[in-house]
């Protein structure tokens, strides 16, 4: 780990560097946890834009299915070097938008839904990311059990994004399609049985509370049903937002 610390910052020949980054995407696998940031941080940091599409493939598979162990302090880290490479690799964005946009019925990973968040916040710009957020979910790719596996196992690390998160959910709710609708609620239940806190449930209600008096029918429509989803499988939780809800 102190060596790719070391290397990252030396100005490195083409292929020497490509060579590097080659051995050490065979390393993310079997790697430790608390190593795994480090890797991920090298990789999005160095890798040239010709290269994003090779990288991103292995960061799908292994990411998503790596264990922390309860380990919250390195899943930090971990999302934080995420974040931080996708924001300033523009290449690496763009190959992730242009994989989406070819996705058709494939199944998402966890991972898919951390760096589709992560491109949305602190962005100005986010106007191709929603654009490849709707287009997945009119796919389907966007049930309950996916966003209950990107979110609930990581919702300490992903704290940070809950604002992004509540965004997507916004814009979704309000595509005219049924299957967007459904999403952006799936996604809003994933919340509230993720960020487990007062306030972030609280805004999880009030939005879906909000939702429910639109004048779209679809929109309306899945809000309440998410609604009564909340109340009658997390009914002592929801007594303390009856007033929203009545």
């Amino acid at each position: 780990v102190s060596v790719l610390d070391a290397v990252s910052n030396l100005s490195i020949p083409d292929v020497l560097q490509e060579e590097i980054s080659n051995n050490v995407m065979l390393t993310i696998c079997s790697a430790p946890a608390s190593d795994v940031p480090v890797i991920v941080r090298y990789l999005l940091q160095t890798t040239v834009p010709e290269k994003c599409d090779k990288i991103l493939p292995v960061l799908r598979e292994h990411l998503s299915a790596l264990a922390f162990d309860d380990d919250i302090g390195s899943e930090t880290v971990l999302m934080d070097a995420l974040f931080t490479g996708l924001r300033f690799k523009d290449a690496m964005k763009l190959a992730i938008l242009k994989f989406y946009s070819t996705a058709g019925q494939m199944s998402l990973v966890p991972f898919d839904g951390w760096v589709l968040t992560m491109m949305h916040h602190g962005q100005a710009n986010h106007k191709k990311m929603l654009k490849t957020v709707v287009l997945l979910a009119k796919c389907g790719l966007f049930p309950l059990s996916f966003w209950r596996d990107c979110i609930c196992p990581h919702s300490q690390s992903l704290k940070r994004f809950f604002d992004s998160f509540m965004a997507i959910a916004d814009h979704l709710i309000r595509d005219s399609s049924e299957r967007c609708a459904k999403a952006a609620t799936s996604l809003l239940i994933a919340m509230f049985e993720g960020f487990d806190d007062l306030a972030s449930r609280q805004e999880v209600v009030a939005a879906l509370v909000g939702h429910c008096g639109s004048s779209s029918s679809v929109e309306s429509c899945e809000a309440l049903k998410s609604l009564v989803f909340l109340c009658t499988t997390y009914e002592q939780a929801m007594q303390r937002f009856s007033p929203f809800v009545k």
